[in-house]
Parts: C-alpha cells; sequence; structure tokens
C-alpha cells in the first residue's frame, strides 16, 4: 500500500444533501469515514465503492450508523470491531438516534483506523438535559486512553472546536495531535459563518495536506464532507 492515503470523512446528517452528495466523492478518496449514514443506503455505498462497507449503529437499535469502506483494493482491512462508549446506557435511555455512543475499529498496515461519535449535550423540549457533556468527554477521555500506546488514527465529529480547552487538554495527555482544526465544515445556522467540529487526530507522526471542504451545497443547518491526503510514517514492526 503507498504510504499516501486520501481520506473522505462527513457526518452526513441522515444523507441531509442526498446520497449523491457522498456518491460523486468517491473518486476524491481511497478511504471513507462517514458517520449517520442511514442503513438502508448500505448497498448502494458497497456498489458505488466497488467493496464491502462496514457498519456499526451510532446509537444501538437506531437507524443512523458509522460507516468505513474503501474505494481501492489496496488498502486491507484488519481485526475490523466493534467499540461500545461510556455514554451507551444515557443514550439509549434518551431514546435520540442523532446521538454517538459507539466507535468503529479497523486496522490498516498495523495502524488502528477508527469512526468515531461520541455522545453530545441534548436536552428535550422543556429544555431538561437528557444527555450532560460529562458524557461527550467521558466517550473522548475512554477511546483516547484505550488506544494510547497503540499506532492510531481517529477520525469523526468531535461536537466541539478546535480551541475547546477541555478537549486539547485530554489530547496533550495522551499524546495526540489534531490535524484538520482549519477545515471549516460544519454551518451552525443560516446566519452564521461555518467552523470546525470534525477531526482526524493521532499519536503518530502523520501528516495532512490538500485539505478540501465540499461546501458548493446550500444549507441553513449541517455538515460538509471534508477530504486530504493522510501521510502515513514508516512503522516498525
Amino acid at each position: 500500500m503507498n504510504n499516501t492515503i486520501r481520506i473522505l470523512q462527513c457526518n452526513t446528517d441522515n444523507l441531509r444533501y442526498g446520497v449523491d452528495y457522498i456518491t460523486k466523492l468517491l473518486p476524491k478518496a481511497d478511504l471513507l469515514f462517514l458517520q449517520r449514514f442511514p442503513k438502508e443506503y448500505k448497498e448502494k455505498l458497497t456498489e458505488a465503492s466497488g467493496h464491502r462497507v462496514f457498519m456499526l449503529e451510532s446509537c444501538p437499535k437506531g437507524n443512523l450508523c458509522l460507516a468505513i469502506a474503501k474505494t481501492t483494493g489496496l488498502i486491507t482491512f484488519m481485526d475490523t470491531e466493534a467499540i461500545v462508549l461510556p455514554s451507551h446506557d444515557a443514550v439509549l435511555e434518551s431514546k435520540d438516534e442523532w446521538q454517538g455512543c459507539t466507535a468503529l475499529r479497523t486496522v490498516i498496515n498495523g495502524v488502528n483506523f477508527i469512526n468515531f461519535l461520541p455522545a453530545y449535550e441534548f436536552k428535550n423540549k422543556n429544555d431538561e438535559c437528557k444527555i450532560s457533556d460529562f458524557y461527550r468527554k467521558s466517550d473522548i477521555d475512554f477511546l483516547l486512553k484505550k488506544f494510547k500506546d497503540e499506532p492510531t488514527v481517529i477520525i469523526g465529529d468531535f461536537h466541539v472546536k478546535p480551541n475547546a480547552d477541555s478537549t486539547n487538554a485530554l489530547l496533550q495527555k495522551f499524546g495526540f495531535t489534531s490535524f484538520i482544526d482549519d477545515a471549516k465544515s460544519f454551518k451552525p445556522c443560516k446566519d452564521k459563518e461555518t467552523f470546525n467540529l470534525d477531526k482526524c487526530i493521532s499519536n503518530i507522526d502523520i501528516t495532512v495536506d490538500n485539505v478540501e471542504v465540499y461546501d458548493t451545497v446550500y444549507t441553513e443547518r449541517g455538515h460538509y464532507a471534508i477530504s486530504y491526503n493522510l501521510h502515513m510514517p514508516k512503522l516498525d514492526k
């Protein structure tokens, strides 16, 4: 496998822009990490990518999933597994399928690649807090601690801006670096500017360049897809 992988990541928000928004970007990517991707489009994504798609419910018993896929036979997935996050029980109780409480891991060339959607703060229509920000932080802490001693790349929507001190403190504590903080990929509402919530973090000496945000579709609120070159270091076996 070439040491450079072209990554495409997107919190699809239940395919807010339609499935063609994603499939038309496949020629720009070797490896896909999608969040909130609906189950019923697995076959469509498999056909478009030409390879098997691995999916995991981000909220158990829900329709929205984490998905990892590839567009080239030069990449081999090994030891793909589901990871249950600390927020699991609270998310189930909230009955909010847009939450996340799982991660999906695969191994490529000896490196863990993890698709990640943690829980996020959620209030019901009566402004009662059903999920506190404690769970998002706990999910991040758990995953970083679990893989701190293994070569790892974690990709996903962390629900937090790059300047969030508590999240940055966790990255530093466990030896991870964040790489795409300048990619403005989330539109919070109609009258506000886009900013970053999506991350690619790693505890090995990767480099990232040629970052593109696909913001040509109109939205009043939502995530845009991001692609970039991820250059892998040579690891001692």
